[in-house]
């Protein structure tokens, strides 16, 4: 077994507060804590998101919902099994035979309705322990490209983070940070 240096553990401590680690956790977090509150529902909460959104915008090419829901094709192709199975949604060719067409059900639209009080209630915890700013900067950040080719020096100067609450220094303040977000108890 290698041993670690105290060069090693010097020159990589900045990676102790990787932000890439901090906002899966976070997000493992919040998911647990959204799942756990919604286990009388019946479902999970990455399927009420997909349910609801085919509720709310009508039925879709699959590649068009997996933008929507900021997934990988093959994520939500393996999100979608369960659904379909339950009859939940369905999928047909489109136009494009290579294309395929995602639709919820009535079946899909009553469990939605059914697990909405759930899905609510773990949204207002979620939202409480966020607070106000950090609902707004993790929506924002929501909606930023974060593509390394389409950031440009802007989009990562400190004036620009700071102008959108998005600065270290705010997002630690406002709970967002890996410690604080660790402390805090989300299932």
């Amino acid at each position: 077994m290698a041993r670690t240096t105290e060069t090693d553990t010097t020159e990589y401590m900045a990676a102790a507060g990787c932000f890439c680690m901090a906002s899966r956790e976070a997000a493992r977090k919040i998911t647990r804590l959204y799942d756990s509150l919604m286990q009388d529902s019946g479902m999970r909460a990455t399927q009420f998101t997909i349910l609801s959104q085919l509720m709310l915008r009508g039925e879709m090419p699959l590649g068009k919902l997996a933008g929507l829901l900021g997934m990988e094709r093959t994520t939500l192709t393996r999100n979608l099994a369960p659904l379909e199975q339950q009859k939940w949604i369905t999928a047909r060719a489109g136009d494009d035979p290579r294309a395929r067409i995602i639709a919820i059900t009535a079946p899909g639209r009553t469990v939605v309705r059914r697990a909405f009080p759930y899905w609510s209630s773990a949204q207002a915890q979620v939202g409480k322990l966020l607070g106000s700013d950090g609902q707004a900067a993790l929506k924002l950040l929501g909606t930023k490209n974060l593509s390394a080719k389409d950031l440009s020096a802007k989009d990562l100067s400190a004036k620009d983070l700071s102008a959108k609450n998005l600065s270290a220094k705010n997002l630690s303040a406002k709970n967002l940070s890996a410690k604080n977000l660790g402390s805090k108890n989300l299932g």
